[in-house]
Parts: C-alpha cells; sequence; structure tokens
C-alpha cells in the first residue's frame, strides 16, 4: 500500500501527540487495514527509536527502513524525505533540550526565551559611542561581537546587554555571571534589577532542566508571590511548569 502525504501527515501528529478527535477516529479506520500498518510501521519505527533515546536503536531501524522500503516501491520523494528530516531535527532537539523533568513542548516555553529586545535608544545623549555600538550588534543579533565589545564595561546597562548575549547564545552560566553583577550593582538598587533577577531565573532554571526539586524552581514559585516587575510572566512560566508535571 503507498502512503499518501494524508497518511504520513496522521503519522506525524501521532508521534507529535498532536491528533484531533476525529483524526483519532480515522487513524484506527486505516489501522484496520493489514497493508497500511505495515508501510506506517516503516514510518513510525524511526520515530520510536528516538523516543526511547537509543541511538543504536536509531540506526537499526533507520537501516531496515531503507532495506525495506528498497525491496517494496521506490525510495520516497525528496520532499518526503525532507519533510521527516525536519521532524527528526526538531524531536532530537526537544530530547536533548530538555531533562526528562520537564515533559512540556519546547514551543510552549519558547516565549520565555525569546531575545530580550533592545529598551535602550542609541541615539540618547547619555549613551557613549561604545555602549551604542554594542546595543546596535546586539540589535543585529551579532552576540560574539557584542559581547566583545561590552565585556570591559562596568556600567549596569552594558552588564545587562552582556548577560543577554550570553543567554541568547545559550551560555547560561556566563549569562547568570553577568546578571548578579547588576543585581549587585552599586549604587543600589540598579534600575535593571528585576530584568536581571527574571533572567537570572530563567538561566537556572535551563541549568537545572527545569528540576522541580531544584532551588531555582523554588525561585520562581517566590516572585508569583512577590511584587515584582515579572510577576505575570513567572505566574505564566509556572503555571506551564505545572501543567506539564
Amino acid at each position: 500500500m503507498e502512503l499518501t502525504e494524508y497518511h504520513i501527515g496522521l503519522l506525524e501528529k501521532k508521534f507529535l501527540n498532536q491528533l484531533t478527535k476525529e483524526e483519532e477516529r480515522a487513524l484506527l479506520d486505516l489501522e484496520k487495514n493489514d497493508a497500511f500498518v505495515e508501510e506506517a510501521s516503516k514510518y513510525l519505527a524511526v520515530f520510536e527509536a528516538i523516543s526511547s533515546d537509543a541511538e543504536a536503536g536509531l540506526r537499526a531501524n533507520m537501516d531496515r527502513w531503507e532495506a525495506e522500503v528498497k525491496k517494496s516501491r521506490p525510495l520516497p520523494t525528496l520532499g518526503r524525505l525532507l519533510r521527516i528530516a525536519a521532524i527528526l531535527v526538531v524531536v532530537i532537539g526537544s530530547i536533548f533540550y530538555f531533562s526528562d523533568s520537564f515533559t512540556g513542548s519546547s514551543d510552549e516555553i519558547s516565549e520565555f526565551y525569546e531575545p530580550f529586545p533592545n529598551r535602550v535608544t542609541v541615539r540618547s545623549s547619555t549613551i557613549d559611542s561604545t555602549l551604542g555600538l554594542g546595543l546596535l550588534q546586539y540589535d543585529n543579533g551579532d552576540y560574539p561581537a557584542c559581547i566583545e565589545t561590552l565585556g570591559p564595561r562596568t556600567d549596569e546597562t552594558s552588564l545587562l546587554y552582556l548577560g543577554h548575549c550570553y543567554f541568547n547564545l545559550g551560555d547560561y552560566d556566563q549569562a547568570t555571571e553577568a546578571y548578579r553583577k547588576v543585581i549587585e550593582f552599586d549604587p543600589a538598587p540598579s534600575k535593571w534589577k528585576e530584568t536581571a533577577e527574571w533572567y537570572v531565573t530563567l538561566s537556572n532554571l535551563k541549568l537545572d532542566s527545569f528540576d522541580r526539586s531544584a532551588t531555582s524552581f523554588q525561585t520562581l514559585q517566590r516572585l508569583t508571590t512577590a511584587k515584582h516587575a515579572y510577576r505575570d510572566q513567572a505566574e505564566r512560566l509556572l503555571l506551564l511548569l505545572e501543567k506539564t508535571k
């Protein structure tokens, strides 16, 4: 039996747990057909190997799937293979990006890890040329260049955006170090103190793999009850993490 794009779409959604009730019923009807089940298993074998986090199993299943496909019919079209490859990239990324302690979708929390917008006007008379250059580099997404420009500086704005650069590059240890300098800035309090506190929490949540027994998770809980600029964001993130418990 030749699987259509519709069939493959259903299988992809089944693996990603995105089937609607109507699609679930349609798939159940299709699974009454032995020929469909045989062909579908060749696609699902790849995904099942990934979900068990077994690289050896993945390679074996992919080799077996490829051999079986070659025997039974011509290889899938390039478009279909690219679609499968794209799904594999997403799935593999989600496996290594989150530990078993967090089972939510990366899409669901991605909004909390979007690059912090530049909220400093580089044309302001209070901004010197070096800081202005660093902020322009930040705006352009050239984080390594921004780190090189702002790294030697000790003013609170430079420290904050230095932390954001490391944060956006996924270097949460370095990000936390920069944010803590903002929190402890003298003279206190820094105008960026609460922003730095929020991003320290996000960084530590990543470093702790969203472990609910970790200090970072307790800090997130405290932010939901405190008078804090990021209280609403903390409440939404905590609700999401609790839902995926």
